[in-house]
């Protein structure tokens, strides 16, 4: 049995990384990141967001739930 909710949060938590690594590219962009619970590692560098997760930068977006 295919777990589509799994696949589907692999695929949001890769579009949300490949947008993040776009906004270093891309320095002359706005980005915002707005959640319910915004977390981050000060020691590792990873932010994680949960809870109508919006990650906008220019004038795209990509939105989840984490």
């Amino acid at each position: 049995m295919i777990r589509w909710k799994k696949i589907i949060s692999v695929i949001l938590g890769a579009s949300l990384i490949a947008t993040v690594a776009l906004a270093e590219e891309k320095k002359e962009e706005p980005s915002e990141l707005n959640a319910d619970e915004v977390e981050y590692d000060m020691n590792t560098g990873i932010v994680t967001a949960q809870g109508n997760v919006l990650l906008k930068h220019g004038t795209g977006k990509a939105t989840g739930a984490r």
